[in-house]
């Protein structure tokens, strides 16, 4: 759940091409480094139909190679005393391209639907707010807050007439480090996990320095009602910045508790809650209803969002390059329903129309409704 550099020979060898199952772009600069793999796009690479890729326009392109992405020692000694050999990006993160206008990237597929994976940040500067379009629809509002920050997202397009057309727009500009293209399946989920283990995690040359912590074992086990026991499975709020280990059990007084948050008009505020289950529940559907308190306000459910997160690995403790790491579930893309024993890690993020005042959102279980006081708003997640 949750590379190595190859000679120029073999980097020509792996150029793109329409028949890929799963295509790849990395966006840069002509020199800097390239995702082994990866297609290099340019801001010379103009769409024809004899490269099969390109932008729609070459107008307001600039690309940039932060570097960053070999592990090295920093320039500033005192850094380098305190830290020692570091990496701060990774081959697909240290060069990006930048549009100051609206554009589309073209690629040349067969007709048909694809999953799209966009990779947007930048290691030097605040990245703009853009949209991405494809189909006619807005498929993704990319927001990363700040430079350093990475936004790997996730939507569905359809390629039509043998082109797949993706729409970056933004009133500051927009920008990517790269895309994966592929039907849903083994080779688009190995690529995309190895991408996002470099990104978020470690590379290929830093793992044999790390090892797994194992979790402690719950203190006490969770004891199950009559009810939940036919049922299958229960929930309960964490929050948001809690970690939650594979092995995580929930203490018998969080298990229905409601799921809170409070926002301020105009504002993302996320609210997270875990399915942890007796036994495999295959598909989970998760029902919203409408945000609503004492005085008669409500948020619709077209203003809430819902997600799932999975575990990944993340560094617990480090000396120099070394050190331990345990899997825990921050964001990310959505995952099966838990197996037996296990739970799965899902979020609602809302935002106050800029009309409404400050309210705080609750969540009882779904089986229960509860009358709450005023300024209280209650999120019904349901699951089948």
């Amino acid at each position: 759940m949750v590379c190595r550099l190859l000679m120029p020979c073999i980097l020509l060898a792996s150029a793109w091409s329409a028949a890929a199952d799963v295509a790849r772009f990395d966006f840069g600069t002509p020199d800097s480094a390239i995702r082994p793999g990866f297609t290099r796009v340019t801001p010379a690479d103009v769409f024809s139909a004899a490269k099969g890729y390109g932008f729609e326009s070459g107008d307001g392109l600039t690309a940039y190679d932060r570097g960053g992405s070999q592990i090295a020692l920093p320039a500033d000694a005192h850094t380098a005393s305190a830290y020692g050999a570091s990496r701060s990006t990774t081959d697909l993160t240290c060069d990006l391209i930048e549009g100051e206008r609206d554009n589309a990237f073209v690629v040349s597929l067969p007709d048909g639907d694809r999953t799209v994976w966009l990779i947007a940040g930048d290691p030097d500067w605040d990245p703009p707010l853009f949209e991405v379009w494809a189909g006619g629809r807005k498929q993704l509002d990319v927001r990363v807050p700040r430079a350093r920050f990475v936004n790997v997202g996730s939507f569905r397009a359809q390629a039509v007439g043998g082109l797949l057309r993706i729409e970056l727009k933004g009133s500051r500009g927009w920008l990517l480090n790269g895309l994966v293209i592929g039907q849903d399946g083994a080779e688009l989920d190995d690529v995309v996990g190895k991408l996002r283990r470099d990104i978020f995690f470690l590379t290929d040359p830093e793992l044999p320095n790390w090892r797994e912590e194992t979790p402690a074992p719950p203190a006490r086990p969770l004891t199950w009602s009559a009810a939940e026991q036919q049922r299958g499975y229960v929930i309960f709020p964490v929050d948001y910045t809690q970690p939650v280990v594979r092995s995580f059990v929930p203490v018998r007084e969080a298990v229905g508790r409601p799921l809170t948050a409070f926002a301020t008009p105009g504002e993302f505020e996320p609210a997270s809650f875990c399915v942890f289950a007796r036994s495999d529940l295959g598909e989970v559907k998760v029902e919203l209803a409408s945000f609503t308190d004492g005085n008669r306000h409500s948020i619709g459910p077209e203003h809430v969002t819902a997600g799932t997160v999975r575990c990944v690995p993340k560094l617990v403790a480090a000396r120099e390059r070394a050190g331990e790491h345990a899997r825990v579930a921050p964001a990310g893309p959505p995952v099966h329903a838990p197996a037996a024993g296990g739970q799965a890690l899902g979020h609602v993020a809302g935002v106050l129309p800029a009309v409404r005042r400050p309210a705080r959102a609750r969540a009882p279980r779904a089986q229960h409704r509860r009358r709450a006081g005023p300024s209280v708003a209650h999120r019904h997640p349901r699951l089948p």
